[in-house]
């Protein structure tokens, strides 16, 4: 294609031209990634928010109105598909450290009495004597997972894929659950 001013590419898209299409993401791509990763300081998730972003521009071409430029449309898509993505990771973790912390009772409760804090400890005690007792496979994305490393991270240090991953810290959780409602029982 020959080289064409970004209106011309635009009217192109918007005529269905999906050449004009990936030619006006391709010109937006490295500042896309760049405030993608700014907001989810990773990466591979920065990538996938990109790359979210630019199948939901192309779904949403039609409503594009030219009132800005295409490059600050585009934009604003990944910078609101990234920021979706940071309060879904957010979400995640904060539900799977909630889970953990009901096998801790009182842990959030600061007016515990000495009693209390002893058995708050010896819990926590318990619970990474299990996690260290958990299959390799399982231990090691759980550690990962406890020191707050990305599932992205974690599946390179792995050598696995992203859903390898997520299934083992899957399976790994659930042995740990099952684990500790046998000691509490």
């Amino acid at each position: 294609m020959q080289k064409c001013s970004e209106r011309e590419l635009v009217k192109s898209a918007l005529s269905g031209s999906d050449q004009a299409f990936g030619a006006l993401v391709r010109a937006s791509r490295p500042k896309l990634l760049a405030a993608a990763r700014m907001i989810l300081l990773d990466d591979a998730e920065a990538e996938d928010a990109v790359q979210a972003a630019t199948l939901n521009a192309y779904r949403s071409l039609s409503s594009f109105r030219a009132e800005s430029s295409f490059h600050t449309w585009l934009t604003s898509i990944a910078v609101n598909q990234a920021r979706m993505r940071r309060r879904q990771l957010r979400r995640s973790r904060l539900v799977a450290w909630e889970e953990v912390q009901n096998f801790v009772p009182h842990a959030r409760d600061s007016a515990q009495g000495p009693e209390d804090s002893y058995a708050t400890q010896e819990l926590r005690s318990r619970l990474l004597h299990e996690v260290w007792r958990l299959p390799e496979q399982f231990r090691q994305v759980m550690l990962l997972y406890i020191d707050d490393v990305s599932m992205t991270d974690a599946a390179q240090r792995l050598g696995l894929s992203l859903s390898a991953t997520k299934a083992r810290l899957f399976r790994a959780r659930h042995e740990l659950f099952s684990r500790m409602r046998a000691v509490l029982a």
